[in-house]
């Protein structure tokens, strides 16, 4: 309790999302980084579309060392697509904090339409 003058704010919102996985980049699910923030993940639903023989590639990206790498990855194929998928189903983690949080999905050829939403609060520092 260094800094008992110091001043959080709270912050809380629920958003949907709906994006297309394509196969020539890594589309933002979630992207959350603004300077001097932290964030905390309380919850998410991510949902693809039968890619029949393609992939559909979910990627976390986290703060390590100062510096955004993937720490998880899961793969939507057509045996799980009827799957709601969750955070902790995804990254086996029911809530994340960090002041840097990515979540990307990918297709492995051809675009296939992804649904959800994530909620999560934030704190400026």
């Amino acid at each position: 309790f260094e800094n008992r003058n110091r001043c959080l704010s709270l912050y809380f919102a629920s958003v949907p999302v709906n994006i297309n996985a394509i196969a020539a980049s890594e589309t933002d699910f979630l992207n959350l980084a603004v300077a001097s923030t932290d964030y905390i993940i309380q919850g998410l639903v991510l949902k693809g579309v039968d890619p029949g023989a393609d992939t559909i590639t979910v990627r976390l990206y986290e703060l390590v060392n100062n510096v955004l790498v993937n720490t998880a990855t899961t793969t939507i194929t057509t045996a799980n697509f009827a799957t709601y998928f969750t955070l902790n189903s995804l990254f086996s983690r029911p809530t994340m904090a960090s002041p840097n949080i990515k979540i990307t999905v990918q297709a492995s050829a051809g675009t296939y339409a992804i649904t959800g939403q994530y909620y999560y609060s934030k704190t400026n520092n």
